[in-house]
């Protein structure tokens, strides 16, 4: 009776093609039979129907995106509020929103490591002389004092000092000659003082060209008594003392304006150092050019609010 009891086994057999196939053995028969495999293919094509649906949504959203946007910039174009293209040219002075200012430690730190201590000071009399002078017809309150007063002597420290200002958004006043009548550089923010009055050097004369390059520290008298002995002059005739780099920038004229013009006429080409300390040269030596913007006029005049003059 034991002989005739058939026993049936299923058997799990995982293929190569990744389908799952069962094979039934019978023990007395020895016969094979194949059960149809499953097919697996359907999760494969689920998740790809599941990707296509999320993309065509993308597509949508970006579309609708486009659109959206494309919609309100024609609705600004055609009636542009008035905070972003005002009617008028001219700001008032009471509707300028005043700068925000930052801590000048760190900025004292790093002037003081890069040009070292021989260059920078902030004894009170220094700072005091930095401050005002008693000809003038403006002039500094008590606590209209800079934090520290520094020495550069070349372009390239005028342009790294810049720099570590414009990154801690510390204000800076340039001096020179300081015989200002006007309170030029009163330090009306505090911040640093740079005064340039060791750049002052005649770089080259050019006399058949009847041109020199000098450093914004020298003093127009001082160039005067140079070329006087090549039997050249320089027109312009400010207040004793004036340096060129003052001079420039608050476009001095004189007594001898009437004849030989203001500074404006008798300036070539700059190099400058703008507020964030990149340094930029105007215009080259040749007068015959009309390339490009005159960026020469543009900062002759500003008085050191877009540029300061090194040379």
């Amino acid at each position: 009776m034991l002989a005739k009891t058939k026993l049936q086994v299923l058997v799990p057999r995982l293929s190569f093609t990744r389908q799952l196939s069962v094979t039934r053995i019978s023990l007395n028969t020895k016969q094979h039979t194949q059960i149809p495999p499953i097919n697996t293919n359907i999760s494969s094509q689920s998740k790809s129907n599941s990707n296509r649906s999320t993309w065509t949504s993308a597509a949508l959203f970006l579309f609708g995106s486009l659109v959206g946007a494309s919609y309100v910039s024609y609705k600004v174009a055609g009636n542009p509020p008035s905070f972003l293209f005002p009617q008028s040219s001219i700001t008032p002075l009471n509707e300028v929103i005043p700068p925000q200012y930052g801590d000048p430690t760190e900025a004292i730190a790093e002037i003081t490591k890069l040009l070292g201590p021989e260059k920078v000071t902030n004894t009170k009399s220094d700072l005091d002389q930095h401050s005002d002078t008693y000809w003038s017809t403006h002039h500094a309150t008590a606590s209209q004092r800079p934090d520290l007063v520094v020495f550069p002597e070349t372009t390239e420290e005028v342009s790294q000092v810049l720099k570590i200002c414009h990154k801690f958004k510390v204000p800076v006043v340039p001096f020179t000659g300081g015989t200002s009548l006007e309170g030029h550089f009163i330090p009306t923010r505090q911040g640093i003082c740079v005064d340039l009055t060791r750049m002052q050097n005649i770089v080259k004369l050019h006399k058949d060209d009847l041109d020199v390059v000098v450093q914004s520290a020298v003093g127009w008298e001082d160039l005067r008594d140079y070329l006087d002995d090549y039997g050249l002059m320089f027109g312009p005739d400010p207040g004793p003392g004036a340096c060129i780099g003052g001079m420039i920038g608050t476009s001095c004229s004189g007594t001898n304006a009437a004849r030989y013009g203001t500074m404006r006429e008798n300036v070539l080409g700059l190099t400058v150092v703008l507020a964030d300390g990149t340094i930029i040269k105007t215009k080259q030596r040749p007068r015959k050019s009309s390339a490009g913007y005159n960026l020469t006029g543009l900062f002759i005049g500003s008085e050191g609010t877009l540029a300061w003059n090194c040379r």
